[in-house]
């Protein structure tokens, strides 16, 4: 097929000519022809009639996949193979990248298949799993652990929480298009290299299948320049774009028959009922950790065998760019202005009586609660209870809080959910007061992540100043997005609508051998960063810590 393609791009169909070319007769040409277009890789168009010429049109791109069957058999390949392949019809760019890779593998460790020793696997548990991730349920938040640990994105967010080169390898803005140079070593979990053609169908599906109100008429059309080039072509210029382009929803993979390739540290080998088993993915970027294998549970009969070990910890891991907070209705009836001002200052009584530590956040203007309401009046009193809504993950704990609550005279009616069923939820639905919840916020683009992706928007996304805030996102320069995001910030405390508790942390269990667990700026675990401290190791390090060594 390929020599079928470099005939086809100079000259047009002439059976005998092509059947000269692949140096087969016209009989076995047929049968190719009509091979390649059951299987999808071309259209073949017979000619019938004086004068009506038959026609291919390819389907695939013969050269990207002939260099990945390439790559998966390379290991298998003598230097003769790989010079015979670099004589073959082939662009530049093809052939610098077989040669690059071939470079690599002659200094590259062994690709291993299978997980290598038990203890290089970990289990965790987590509120829930999607019985398939990347299609039927692509994007779906209870799967941000597998997505952030299997997917690469073109943009990812770094340490601070601002928009990092991921895929890209540099990109410029040419009016109001944006072009992408995406690196050339990538590759999926089988092998096959990651090409421009791959990036724009993922993104496509994406745009089509995923809410985004927030890139609604910015992108007009994806389009493939060559191997590893493509241009966003835009409405107009915006610094919305790359953010949006960060979201773990815009992950970027690839459908081979049942098979969902990516391109992340690990990739899904098995769904089964109660749980995920991930595996390393051997081509990796950048491999750091030891973890061979991640089991993610949420059937505690899968899970507490793995508790049983020897030499077990459990330690609670900061989340970061994840807070958890109460957010009240500002379509509540039940509560007035006072009301809500009352709820919040005595969940600032709770903070300050209960959490500890760096997690908590305080800030002098959530303090401002209690002296906003009315002095010398009688106590605030609640004809009808609370409506509180409970997400079942919150780190501190909701039942101290509702008791806590109850003790200060606000009568509470608790409605307990997983958080499953709250991201699947419409808000505008139920008729609550307060949510207690724990949303992604990454400092650097705060209400944007909100609005996107978190429930808050159902609440606030129609008021005016939201709108305007959406409006600076869409059309003005991210400088401007700070005060807009400090008007509307201002508002939501000026209405006392919010109260921002914890930063969350997630509670895990782990051999003692396991270090430097920490989380992504996404708020999920890296897994890809875990190590594995052998008992010599770990002495070795304690000896270093305690200045061993005079």
């Amino acid at each position: 097929m390929l020599l079928l393609y470099g005939f086809l791009e100079n000259h047009p169909f002439d059976r005998q000519r092509i059947a000269e070319r692949l140096e087969v007769s016209d009989r076995h040409l047929t049968r190719l022809l009509n091979i390649w277009h059951e299987e999808g890789m071309i259209e073949y168009k017979k000619g019938q009639g004086r004068g009506i010429h038959s026609e291919v049109v390819f389907k695939v791109n013969p050269e990207e996949r002939f260099v990945n069957q390439f790559m998966r058999n390379i290991n298998k390949l003598t230097l003769s193979d790989i010079e015979e392949t670099l004589n073959l019809p082939i662009s530049e760019v093809s052939k610098k990248v077989i040669k690059e890779k071939t470079e690599i593998l002659l200094y590259q460790r062994p690709i291993k298949e299978k997980a290598r020793e038990k203890k290089n696997v970990f289990i965790d548990y987590v509120d829930s799993l999607p019985d398939r991730v990347m299609e039927e349920n692509h994007g779906q938040p209870q799967s941000e652990h597998i997505l952030y640990n299997t997917m690469c994105r073109l943009y990812d967010l770094n340490d601070e929480g601002t928009v990092a080169n991921g895929l890209v390898a540099f990109d410029e803005w040419h009016g109001s298009r944006l072009k992408i140079y995406v690196r050339k070593d990538i590759q999926f979990y089988n092998g096959d290299i990651l090409y421009a053609s791959d990036i724009a169908e993922s993104l496509n599906h994406y745009l089509n299948t995923a809410s985004n109100d927030l890139l609604d008429e910015i992108i007009q059309s994806i389009e493939v320049v060559s191997a590893f080039q493509l241009e966003i072509a835009a409405a107009y210029r915006t610094d919305l774009l790359k953010p949006m382009l960060s979201s773990l929803k815009a992950g970027i993979y690839k459908s081979e028959g049942d098979h969902i390739l990516t391109t992340g540290p690990f990739y899904i080998d098995k769904y089964e009922q109660g749980s995920v088993t991930l595996l390393r993915n051997p081509y990796y970027m950048n491999p750091a950790g030891d973890l061979e294998k991640i089991k993610l549970v949420n059937d505690i009969n899968q899970y507490v065998p793995y508790l049983n070990q020897k030499n077990m910890e459990t330690r609670s891991i900061p989340l970061r760019n994840r807070i958890e907070y109460a957010l009240l209705n500002p379509h509540s009836n039940s509560l007035d202005y006072h009301q809500r001002l009352y709820v919040l200052s005595v969940i600032q009584k709770f903070k300050d009586a209960y959490i500890k530590g760096p997690q908590k956040i305080d800030h002098r203007a959530f303090q401002q609660y209690q002296e906003r309401l009315p002095p010398g009046t009688e106590p605030i009193k609640f004809e009808k209870p609370l409506k509180l809504l409970c997400i079942d993950r919150m780190s501190f704990g909701t039942d101290p809080l509702i008791q806590f609550l109850i003790e200060n005279d606000i009568p509470v009616l608790t409605t307990y959910i997983t958080s499953d069923d709250y991201h699947k939820m419409d808000l505008k639905s139920l008729e609550i007061d307060m949510l207690l919840v724990s949303e992604f916020i990454p400092n650097a683009y705060r209400y944007l992540y909100l609005f996107k992706n978190a429930k808050f928007s159902g609440w606030f996304r129609e008021e005016r100043l939201a709108k305007n805030l959406v409006h600076v996102y869409k059309n003005k320069h991210k400088e401007y997005w700070t005060y807009m995001e400090n008007q509307f910030n201002s508002h939501l405390i000026g209405g006392a609508y919010v109260m921002p508790i914890t930063h969350a942390s997630k509670r895990i269990n782990v051999p003692g051998s396991f270090k430097n667990i920490w989380s992504s700026a996404f708020g999920v675990i890296d897994y890809n960063q875990i190590i594995v401290v052998e008992s010599g190791e770990t002495k070795q390090e304690g000896l270093h810590n305690e200045g061993g060594v005079s």
